[in-house]
């Protein structure tokens, strides 16, 4: 994570601008689980260019409160 973007690299790589985060949210997934979903426009993923619509990354497993931090850190509202 940097001052203009965001990269996260799991399953598949994608990279979102903050100009492009709308916003994310906290939760839990099967009430055990902490997640973090991110809503927001790839310009990039391993998979190739996305289109023009928002889409949404859910994360769990490493450090979700760490990422929910570094979202807030940057600027980046809860919704």
């Amino acid at each position: 994570m940097t001052s203009q973007r965001v990269f996260l690299s799991t399953y598949t790589d994608i990279e979102l601008k903050l100009s492009n985060i709308r916003g994310f949210t906290f939760g839990r997934i099967l009430l055990f689980f902490p997640s973090v979903t991110i809503y927001g426009q790839a310009e990039e993923t391993v998979i190739g260019q996305h289109g023009l619509e928002e889409d949404a990354y859910t994360f769990t497993g490493f450090p979700i409160k760490k990422l929910k931090g570094w979202l807030k850190q940057a600027g980046v509202r809860e919704l």
